[in-house]
C-alpha cells in the first residue's frame, strides 16, 4: 500500500513538473505593450526585417476582450497572410492557466520604417538622375505594393518619367533607362536586303530603347519611316517578313 502511495505521488509530481515546463515555454502577456511587441516581431520575421524596423500602433482587441493579463501567447498569425502592413487583423492563440487554448482577434496599425531615396532638389520630367540629386530620408511605409528606391547605384543614370518636388520619394515606377536614341537625334539609317546595303541619314521623331521601333524622318526623301533601334545613333529598316 505504501509503495502504491509513493508511486502515485511521484506520478503527480512528474505531471506537475511537465505542466510547469510547458507553461514556461510560452511568454505571458503582461499587457498591451507586450502584445504590440509580439506582433511587431512576428511581422518583422515574415518580412525578413529587424524588429526595430517595424512600428505597431492602435492595437485593438476584438471578441469583447478589454485587455490581456496573464495569458500565455502560443501563436500569432495574420487573418490575411498577404497583408502585413497597414491596418492588419491578427489571430492570436492564447492559453490561461494551462487551460484549453483559445483565439483572440487583434487589429493593429503596422508600419515599416525605411531609409529611402528622395529628391534633394526639384527635379523635372526627363531629368537624368545624378548622385547630387539624391538624399536619404526615413519614412513610415504602410503598403507593400509601393516600391521605393533605396540604392543610389540603381538610380543614377536613369531618367525621370515625372517631375518631383524637393523631398519627394523616388519610386521604381517613376524611372526608366535613358533611351539609346532620343527624339531629335540625328541617326544613321541602314537598309539591307539580299546583300545590298543602303545607308542614309535621318532624324529620330521619338525616343527609343534598344530593339524598339520608332518614327524617323528620312532626310533624303523627307518621308517619315519606321525603323528599329539597334545601337546608339543607329536604326535599321527591316524588310517585310524578315528580322
Amino acid at each position: 500500500m505504501k509503495l502504491k502511495t509513493v508511486t502515485l505521488y511521484l506520478i503527480i509530481l512528474t505531471v506537475l513538473s511537465f505542466n510547469t515546463s510547458v507553461a514556461a515555454s510560452f511568454p505571458k502577456a503582461k499587457g498591451m505593450e507586450d502584445i504590440s511587441g509580439r506582433l511587431g516581431q512576428w511581422v518583422a520575421e515574415r518580412l525578413s526585417l529587424k524588429a526595430s524596423e517595424i512600428e505597431v500602433g492602435r492595437v485593438r482587441l476584438m471578441n469583447g476582450q478589454k485587455s490581456f493579463s496573464d495569458e500565455q501567447i502560443i501563436e500569432v498569425r495574420a487573418a490575411r497572410p498577404g497583408r502585413l502592413l497597414g491596418r492588419v487583423l491578427f489571430v492570436v492563440t492564447l492559453s490561461k492557466n494551462n487551460e484549453t487554448p483559445f483565439e483572440q482577434w487583434v487589429s493593429a496599425d503596422i508600419q515599416q520604417v525605411r531609409e529611402i531615396l528622395v529628391a534633394r532638389r526639384t527635379l523635372r520630367r526627363l531629368d537624368v538622375l545624378q548622385k547630387e540629386d539624391l538624399d536619404f530620408q526615413s519614412i513610415r511605409v504602410r503598403s507593400q505594393r509601393v516600391l521605393y528606391e533605396t540604392d543610389p547605384e540603381q538610380v543614377v543614370g536613369k531618367r525621370l518619367m515625372q517631375s518631383l518636388r524637393k523631398g519627394m520619394p523616388i519610386r521604381t515606377t517613376q524611372l526608366e533607362a535613358v533611351p539609346v536614341v532620343q527624339r531629335g537625334d540625328r541617326v544613321t539609317i541602314r537598309f539591307r536586303s539580299e546583300g545590298l546595303e543602303i545607308v542614309t541619314v535621318g532624324v529620330a521623331k521619338e525616343d527609343g530603347q534598344l530593339g524598339a521601333t520608332i518614327k524617323v524622318l528620312n532626310m533624303d526623301s523627307r518621308k517619315l519611316i519606321f525603323a528599329e533601334v539597334f545601337g546608339a545613333g543607329e536604326v535599321r529598316i527591316v524588310p517585310h517578313g524578315k528580322e
